[in-house]
């Protein structure tokens, strides 16, 4: 007889099961097994497997069919992995050269404004250049006049810069802010509402903190605690308009915008993201959390592995 995990055959026998059943020993591996019974040992590449499809849109049911383990086992290795998850959410918490973002960002902004030909600052560009011409036809100039350069080379960008300020996505570089937003999900039944708030770094496109809870000023309180000192004394925040945000985060550094202004863009495409991809976020779905707990934990679990894979892009 073999040992049926590491196929040694230096085995013994070891009592009798609950069954009655010979029970044995494998002394090189030290697991026990019944001779012709059910082998539910998870191999190390069972558990890889696993951990992937956790981060994808699959029930547990559907794993513990997919790896042949059973739904008890798995739900016990699921609270073992949740609990050894890192307190930091493996993300950066180290801030960027404020300067040289906001610079990057004014660049940015220059260049799009300059792509769209119906801006008011095109426009007036326009009219001057028509001004040119006409000046030097009334005095019948033979050299042709220049083809208008596009609005990034010319020297004068204060009819951009103006035309920027004057829109609520100028805050984007006005100062650096972390994009907030919060999302509804529920556990264990439709009735019982749970809201998810998210921090990102739209440098790195991390998530830096995340809070889950009810949508009340005392949630966002708690979801403020969540966000890393660094950012708190050094960053500012966007969000949408929800009143809570004005109770827990301070005004100069809190703006509220529209999502037309695109300063919540990031945080809107990875809630996209998460939905698409955590089976428990789904809105009609079966896979929904059970309980509070797991589903803290699978979300946690998802942001811990998204930051690590976002930060071998950035880092």
């Amino acid at each position: 007889m073999n040992c049926p995990h590491c196929h040694s055959p230096r085995v013994k026998k070891n009592g009798h099961t609950f069954y009655g059943k010979q029970n044995h020993q494998c002394t090189a591996c030290q697991r026990q097994f019944v001779e012709s019974g059910p082998d539910w040992y998870v191999s190390q590449e069972d558990k890889i497997l696993i951990n992937k499809l956790l981060l994808e849109r699959i029930s547990l049911a559907g794993i513990c069919r997919v790896c042949g383990v059973s739904g008890t086992w798995l739900l016990k290795y699921l609270d073992e992995l949740y609990d050894n998850l890192p307190d930091d959410l493996q993300a950066e918490t180290c801030l960027l050269d404020v300067d040289a973002y906001l610079a990057d960002r004014m660049d940015e902004e220059i260049v799009r404004l300059g792509r769209l030909k119906k801006t008011t600052a095109y426009q007036q560009y326009v009219h001057v250049m028509d001004e040119r011409v006409s000046e030097q036809v009334s005095e019948q100039v033979s050299e042709p006049v220049a083809e208008l350069p596009p609005l990034t080379d010319i020297e004068n960008n204060d009819l951009l810069i103006n035309e920027l300020y004057s829109q609520e996505r100028g805050r984007r570089v006005e100062f650096f802010g972390l994009q907030l937003d919060e999302m509804w999900s529920f556990v264990q039944k439709k009735e019982q509402k749970v809201w998810l708030w998210l921090a990102l770094n739209p440098a790195n496109k991390q998530i830096v903190a995340f809070h889950v809870g009810g949508r009340s000023g005392v949630d966002a309180q708690l979801f403020y605690e969540q966000i890393p000192a660094e950012f708190k004394s050094r960053a500012g925040f966007f969000s949408d308009y929800w009143p809570a945000y004005v109770r827990a985060f301070a005004q100069e550094n809190h703006f509220g915008v529209g999502k037309e202004s695109g300063l919540t863009a990031y945080i809107e495409r990875f809630n996209g993201t998460l939905r698409q991809r955590a089976s428990r976020l789904v809105r009609k779905a079966l896979s929904f959390s059970k309980s509070l707990k797991n589903h803290i934990g699978a979300i946690k679990y998802f942001i811990c592995d998204y930051n690590i894979k976002t930060k071998a892009l950035y880092f």
